[in-house]
């Protein structure tokens, strides 16, 4: 019953496939090229079926692709940071065994302006923000030496603490999702 129900959902994204189509538009994992290697991989882990790895590998050159062609999405450094996010994931999860270092090196300077850009702005948001390009080389940190980033980060974070009046004792993140 339940690899049906997951075949159904299957077909139908293979039915609306030009949606993801669009070269430049919808490379990341919400809604996007990405979350088709997303639905894959699990899938995948689902049946231990090889066909599901090669639409990992698909979706993720589409997503590949889509940088390197006329991109029209709306903020390339984000799909940038979603697709170097997911080779590590898969990665991680055995796979793939390449260095993939070189396919994240051509992000990095890209990764670096769109940071300057939002210190700039004073915006921290875990999407879009300060914190996602955090998030983005604590990642690659697993290939490359980026302390310097995460101090700046780290700098302006408390700088912002003390200009705002506040001690950095009174500030906290409280993430209580059940609550």
């Amino acid at each position: 019953m339940r690899k049906t129900q997951i075949s159904a959902i299957e077909q139908v994204l293979f039915q609306n496939q030009e949606f993801f189509d669009v070269k430049g538009v919808n490379l990341g994992v919400t809604g996007g090229t990405l979350g088709l290697s997303l639905f894959y991989y699990y899938y995948y882990l689902y049946t231990n079926e090889e066909k599901y790895v090669d639409k990992i590998m698909f979706h993720l050159n589409k997503a590949f692709e889509g940088i390197n062609s006329d991109y029209q999405g709306y903020f390339i450094a984000l799909d940038m940071i979603e697709i170097v996010q997911f080779l590590y994931f898969i990665k991680d999860k055995g796979l793939i065994d390449d260095d993939i270092n070189e396919y994240c090196q051509g992000f990095d300077e890209w990764i670096y302006k769109f940071l300057d850009i939002k210190v700039k702005e004073k915006e921290l948001d875990p999407y879009g923000g300060i914190i996602k390009v955090g998030t983005y080389f604590l990642e690659r940190s697993k290939d490359i030496e980026v302390n310097h980033i995460i101090d700046k980060i780290l700098t302006l974070l408390e700088d912002w603490v003390t200009t705002d009046g506040l001690k950095k004792e009174e500030i906290s993140f409280d993430f209580n999702f059940l609550d």
